[in-house]
């Protein structure tokens, strides 16, 4: 199983705690890898974390992808997303709408995420995803859920894409105009 990180690397957006845990990960779950897309201020740190616990085999980093389609590419053939932002009450990210989960969505992946944005509510309620604490032992509770029973981790997924195909923005579009010319009795 392949996880996917998809955003800027910075310090808010907690990726060092994932390539922490990544040595417990590849011990209870063998072949699984993280994939990096992205790149930033904190790159270099990541890579030598992820050497220093010596995941740097299970741990890639593609840099920055140019063209949409191999991003999507790349994202569509993992199988679990990752938005793990640092639990920070100054950060702006409690106050934003979150891009990157709806690229998540739109590729089929169920997301594991810390309770920063507030859209993390709703893709737990909606289980498309799960919330997790911004911890290594909760990190490892809340993917083994997804990757010990493959019923809910296919659950998740057909939900995560039932929420993309409901963003669409041709899906919204339609319905508002419906819902405009419903009300003007046309």
């Amino acid at each position: 199983m392949k996880i996917v990180f998809m955003g800027h690397l910075v310090r808010e957006k907690g990726l060092d705690l994932i390539i922490e845990v990544m040595p417990e990960l590849i011990t209870k779950y063998p072949g699984i890898s993280l994939t990096i897309i992205g790149t930033g201020a904190e790159e270099e740190n990541l890579k030598d974390l992820a050497r220093k616990l010596n995941v740097e085999k299970s741990v890639i980093f593609t840099g920055f992808i140019k063209e949409q389609k191999d991003l999507e590419n790349i994202i569509a053939s993992c199988g679990i997303a990752i938005a793990p932002y640092l639990p920070d009450p100054n950060s702006y990210t409690f106050f934003s709408e979150v891009g990157k989960v709806k690229v998540y969505f739109a590729c089929g992946l169920p997301v594991l995420i810390t309770d920063v944005p507030e859209f993390a509510k709703d893709i737990q309620n909606q289980k498309a995803g799960l919330i997790f604490d911004y911890n290594k032992e909760n990190f490892m509770e809340k993917i083994s859920i997804l990757l010990d029973n493959r019923q809910r981790y296919l659950e998740y997924r057909e939900n995560a894409i039932k929420i993309a195909k409901e963003s669409d923005w041709n899906n919204i579009f339609f319905s508002i105009i419906n819902e405009t010319l419903g009300k003007l009795n046309l």
